[in-house]
């Protein structure tokens, strides 16, 4: 009796975990982005994300992570060496029900920080044109509701040569 109730439970949570994958719009996590470069590719780095959805009314199942500052959290990641104007490709893990992507530069400003939107087409951008360090953030969008939300931020940190 006990083994029969075993497998009868086994087989009601196999059949939710089955069906809560089927329903998904989304995988568990959020996608991994990398820069195509050279024939190299290069991590970037995930910063803030919201990554849940609510399967049953009141429950929402996801995690998040809070963000800290993409200027000090460049401090710590390598950069990419590229040459002005160089062609870079973004490529995420998948792009399913992807509905947004932008990018902006982020600029150190005093104690504040600037971002300025970047021009981003057909999965590229540009490296800029100055010398020097810059970082770069990602903005990856599902989508934004009550019912879910996807959205994930990276960060890139390039070294123009």
């Amino acid at each position: 009796m006990k083994k029969k109730l075993t497998i009868v439970i086994l087989i009601i949570f196999s059949i939710l975990y089955i069906g809560d994958k089927i329903t998904s719009n989304y995988p568990d996590n959020p996608p991994k982005l990398k820069v195509k470069y050279n024939g190299n590719e290069f991590k970037a780095e995930l910063n803030e994300y919201i990554w849940q959805e609510v399967k049953i009314p009141g429950q929402t199942i996801g995690n998040s992570n809070l963000s800290v500052s993409e200027i000090e959290m460049a401090q710590d990641m390598d950069s990419i060496d590229v040459s002005s104007n160089d062609v870079l490709e973004i490529k995420l893990s998948y792009y399913k029900n992807i509905s947004k992507i932008d990018v902006f530069e982020v600029i150190k400003d005093g104690e504040d920080k600037k971002t300025i939107p970047v021009e981003f087409s057909g999965y590229v951008i540009k490296a800029p044109i100055d010398k020097g360090e810059h970082v770069y953030i990602v903005d990856v969008i599902g989508d934004l509701s009550v019912q879910s939300s996807h959205s994930a931020r990276y960060v890139i940190k390039l070294n123009v040569i």
